[in-house]
């Protein structure tokens, strides 16, 4: 975890200071980088769950938290396409933009996954950036107690990768890979990865 934050924090600030001035955040739940992050001109977009979302609002909300740098963009990811979802706000397709999808794409089913990469492609200029990270499975995958414990919680994991898929589905949907890193334990690979959009 510490070293995925540590990754994914990295790639932000470097994209902020490069003078990138739109960051969406895919599945945001309670994460605070727009709040860390926060600099005058750049607008922050998190798309989440409505249920999430509201819960999320109220707390900021009850602390005092200025909130007027995010755009807070309630959709259900495999329901509604984010395209027309983000066509209501004051998103700006010519802005290049960093799309953050942390510890989101297993709990899709796949061809969600698939479709949200292209999506984002759609909707990244020239210089946009696209961070992720994901588990790839060196075997077949079998019932785990983690599986069950995540599933317990409301978070069943929906699509498990092989070795290497995560990158071809990137390549696919017009992502180009520039910086990966890779961990193998358990049976499983973890894997960071920083694309930018295909030219």
């Amino acid at each position: 975890m510490a070293e995925r934050t540590a990754f994914i924090d990295e790639e932000t600030l470097s994209a902020i200071t490069a003078g990138i001035t739109q960051v969406v955040i895919v599945g945001a739940g309670y994460d605070g980088r727009a709040l860390r992050f926060r600099k005058p001109g750049v607008r922050f977009f998190e798309i989440d769950h409505p249920a999430t979302q509201g819960d999320k609002r109220q707390r900021l909300k009850d602390l005092g938290v200025p909130l007027d740098h995010i755009r807070f963009v309630p959709v259900n990811l495999i329901s509604e396409k984010l395209e027309e979802v983000l066509s209501k706000t004051d998103y700006c397709r010519e802005d290049a933009s960093l799309f953050l999808c942390e510890g989101l794409i297993r709990y899709l089913p796949k061809d969600c996954v698939e479709r949200l990469l292209i999506s984002l492609r759609s909707l990244a200029s020239s210089g946009s950036k696209l961070i992720l990270n994901n588990r790839e499975y060196l075997v077949p995958v079998v019932r785990s107690r983690r599986r069950l414990f995540l599933s317990l919680l409301g978070e069943p994991i929906l699509s498990t990768f092989a070795i290497g898929e995560t990158t071809r589905l990137l390549n696919s949907a017009g992502w180009q890979i520039t910086r990966e890193v890779r961990r193998t334990a358990a049976q499983t690979e973890r894997i960071l990865i920083a694309a930018n959009a295909k030219g």
